[in-house]
């Protein structure tokens, strides 16, 4: 009995040292494609959100999602109909089983998919918390985002060459947020 025992405990062990070995491998290649994982506290995701207003069955799309936590806040909030991009399929495989534990997964979508393989003409807002120079390369992205009226929600970092459609800020506790949209 006590042989099966140790059995029971190595097997354990040896999959929880699987599990972390998968899980640090996934954040390693997160960051080698363009961004680490860096996660949002609820109460900054809250605070960056109460910052605009949004309108209840509106898209919105957060590219390099991670586990997904703002999309299925913003869903679970406000209403809205989420899509969640990660190239990271563990963190997209969290997410997904995040959503179905708080009650989001039928209004939250989440691909692994590159960021820049995304159609985003649709959304009416778009977040990220991207790096500068991923942001540069997302620049026909986000201009046809802003060209159909969305709000385009940066974490972190300044999109340099959207300064003129800059309209609010909100200065977190760790970065600074920035919000843009074509004014009429």
């Amino acid at each position: 009995m006590n042989e099966i025992f140790i059995i029971i405990i190595l097997f354990l062990e040896v999959l929880v040292l699987f599990s972390v070995c998968v899980y640090l491998m996934s954040m390693i290649y997160s960051w080698l494609r363009g961004a680490p994982y860096v996660s949002t506290s609820r109460s900054e995701i809250q605070g960056i959100l109460n910052e605009i207003s949004i309108k209840k069955n509106s898209t919105f799309v957060e590219l390099g999602c991670g586990d997904g936590r703002v999309v299925r806040y913003a869903a679970k909030e406000y209403e809205v109909q989420g899509l969640g991009i990660e190239i990271n399929p563990t963190l997209v495989w969290l997410a997904r089983l995040r959503a179905k534990l708080d009650g989001t997964a039928q209004h939250v979508r989440f691909e692994v998919k590159n960021i820049f393989d995304v159609d985003v003409s649709q959304a009416n807002y778009v977040y990220i918390f991207l790096f500068p120079a991923l942001l540069r390369k997302l620049q026909p992205q986000l201009e046809q985002a802003l060209h159909n009226k969305a709000i385009i929600i940066s974490r972190g970092f300044q999109i340099k060459y959207f300064e003129k459609f800059l309209f609010k800020k909100y200065k977190g506790k760790r970065f600074t947020t920035y919000y843009y949209k074509i004014s009429n």
